[in-house]
């Protein structure tokens, strides 16, 4: 599942999150370490809160900018 919330079917057939699931928390703290320069451990230390409003806005403007890029507008 995407961070929109979405299914994304290419995901799915290679297996995305069986073959990520090993890494565990990680997936939550590397895209966010590296979104700001800092180590995964720097960012295990932040609040839930922090951690969480971080996600959930990198997911709503993902989703954003997909609905945008799928508008398509005659010039």
């Amino acid at each position: 599942m995407s961070s929109t919330g979405e299914t994304n079917i290419k995901w799915e057939i290679v297996k995305g999150s069986e073959r990520m699931s090993k890494y565990g928390v990680f997936n939550f703290t590397i895209p966010i370490a590296e979104q700001f320069s800092k180590t995964p451990g720097e960012v295990e230390k932040m609040s839930f809160g922090e951690v969480f409003a971080i996600k959930s806005y990198n997911g709503a403007l993902s989703k954003i900018q997909k609905e945008m890029s799928e508008i398509k507008i005659k010039a």
